[in-house]
């Protein structure tokens, strides 16, 4: 700005840029005047009835000799009536046919910019638009790049929330896939031995509505929730009752979950099992290859007060195979917008029935890429398959 002063024997000149409304612009550097417009604040209306605003509109200049004889601008606040200025004119900042702010130079006497004046006075407001918007790019860059890093740190958060390992124990296989649709994501899942229950083992699997950060943080709410009421209840049914209770009480969210939890006995098989609101886990029986889903009744986590779930029983024999997916699994989508579907999911499964629980979620897995193909997928996925070895 003290350089267009000079330049051209100004007695002010500023630089006006919309806010983020976009309804007022903002002066973001001036020189000359008698007050500070930058620091104070100064605003004018994005609309024709101001000069830069109908500069930015038209992409036109606008030149004026005399503004105290003649103003073709309806809009003249006292503030500005205070510099005392005359001479006027204002040239759009254009960047990418665009136009980004204005530009103003202002004399304290009658002055009309010639031709060749105009022309200089463009030029420098094209090199300030070009500086401005490589700033700007170079800002959104950094920023993007800031939300990069913390997208990052915010997985690495989130994968150590799930279990490192797995539970080894004679007799039973144990296979999981997570996969998040982008950095961080909303599904869950838990498998873990309940403490003092012996034989007793624990799994959940969950499935938070909505995408990225809020279902993360929704999602690790959740769990620390899951997991309280885990240890406290005797059964599965309780557990995820008093789940909801927690969240409905502490999360000002608007969001909500679906879930499975499930305990088991290593020793003799047996399942109980209780859904709020998922998709059916499905049992496998090996010695047929039948496929059953399993179709306790509930409802979600967070959006009721007093819900009501059922609870199940079922009964694992050697060879046989139980299954919880979230939805991600069954509505992966090919080219031609066509999901995955359950049927596709169940088949899989049937004809793997002799398989060990890696050979089968790699097999479903392996089947759900080759669908897929480079169809870029928009929901996190999670499979966890639990096989009590045959005992031949």
């Amino acid at each position: 700005m003290s350089e267009v002063r000079r330049l051209l024997d100004c007695d002010a000149c500023a630089i006006f840029m919309p806010n983020q409304s976009q309804e007022h612009l903002n002066f973001v550097a001036a020189s000359g005047w008698w007050s500070d417009p930058v620091a104070e604040r100064r605003q004018i209306p994005n609309e024709a009835d101001s000069g830069p605003g109908w500069v930015m509109r038209t992409q036109q200049p606008l030149l004026v000799e005399n503004l105290q004889k003649s103003d073709p601008t309806s809009w003249l606040p006292e503030w500005l009536m205070e510099e005392e200025f005359k001479g006027h004119a204002i040239v759009p900042l254009v960047a990418e046919d665009h136009s980004i702010g204005a530009l103003a130079i202002n004399s304290r006497e009658p002055r009309l910019l010639n031709e060749d004046e105009v022309n200089f006075l463009q030029l420098m407001a094209n090199q300030a638009a070009i500086a401005i918007e490589t700033n700007r790019l170079h800002m959104e860059e950094i920023k993007r790049e800031r939300i990069e890093e913390e997208l990052a740190v915010g997985r690495q958060i989130q994968l150590s929330l799930l279990p490192k390992s797995l539970p080894t124990i004679s007799g039973w296989e144990f296979a999981v896939h997570y996969e998040a649709a982008h950095q961080v994501g909303g599904d869950f899942y838990d498998l873990f031995e309940l403490p003092n229950q012996e034989d007793q083992i624990g799994l959940f699997i969950g499935d938070v509505s909505g995408k990225g950060v809020p279902a993360a943080l929704f999602m690790a709410m959740s769990r620390t929730m899951l997991r309280s009421t885990i240890i406290t209840s005797r059964n599965p049914s309780q557990a995820l009752i008093r789940a909801n209770e927690l969240i409905q009480k502490d999360s000002q969210a608007d969001l909500f979950l679906s879930a499975i939890y499930a305990t088991f006995n290593t020793q003799t098989g047996h399942f109980t099992y209780a859904n709020a609101g998922h998709n059916r886990p499905i049992l496998l029986r090996s010695s047929t290859g039948d496929i059953q889903e399993l179709t306790a009744r509930g409802i979600i986590l967070g959006e009721f007060d007093d819900i009501q779930l059922e609870e199940d029983n079922v009964e694992l024999l050697p060879g046989d195979v139980f299954v919880c997916y979230t939805d991600g699994v069954t509505d992966a989508i090919n080219a031609q917008q066509q999901p995955f579907d359950e049927q596709r999911l169940f088949e899989i499964i049937s004809s793997h029935h002799d398989a060990s629980a890696e050979e089968m979620l790699s097999a479903i897995l392996d089947e759900i890429r080759r669908f897929v193909g480079d169809t870029d997928q928009t929901d996190d996925m999670t499979l966890v398959i639990v096989k009590r070895q045959s005992d031949s």
